[in-house]
């Protein structure tokens, strides 16, 4: 389209990380009807969990953004389940990036069961990009590999609903979109 952005970097900027909040709810309300942002980077804003909650409400709804980049920011356990949260109903996100948040921390056992429990009805994400020491971290790379594998059989025109986890099989996403 004329005049269509295809990627938004507002990474490190100071005058989103003076309101965080107020942003990130702008930018939020701008993706819930848009059809051309595929990358949207927010390094170093100083999105906090509120802001991640905006991010998850907006993930659960836009049907466009591909990549969604949240490096270098305040987001803790109670964020991150938001964004899972998000993620169980969305069918675009292929990657997502949560590296350095405030302190190094790496999520917590909460935040990991709910996004193991989110790959119950995601297919779509390829790449989780973040730091983690948990037990679950096998489980969740286990599903990475399936949802990529389900990527290869649809790409290569293959029967990929197989693959599916159980809570899809009876009704299975379109995927047609579908390939990176």
């Amino acid at each position: 389209a004329a005049g269509s952005i295809a990627e938004a970097d507002f990474g490190g900027s100071s005058i989103f990380a003076i309101k965080a909040s107020e942003w990130t709810a702008k930018v939020c309300e701008a993706l819930a009807g848009n059809t051309t942002l595929k990358k949207l980077d927010l390094t170093d804003c100083q999105i906090n969990d509120d802001g991640a909650a905006a991010l998850g409400a907006m993930l659960a709804t836009n049907t466009t953004l591909a990549h969604l980049v949240l490096n270098k920011n305040k987001i803790r356990d109670g964020g991150c389940i938001e964004i899972a949260n998000g993620l169980r109903t969305n069918s675009t996100l292929r990657e997502i990036e949560l590296f350095q948040q405030e302190g190094g921390r790496k999520w917590g056992e909460g935040c990991l069961t709910t996004w193991l429990d989110m790959y119950k009805t995601n297919v779509s994400i390829l790449r989780v990009n973040w730091a983690t020491n948990s037990k679950s971290t096998v489980t969740l790379t286990k599903m990475l590999a399936r949802n990529m594998d389900i990527n290869r059989a649809l790409k290569a025109g293959d029967d990929w609903k197989p693959m599916l986890p159980n809570e899809l099989k009876s009704t299975p996403p379109n995927l047609a979109f579908y390939q990176m």
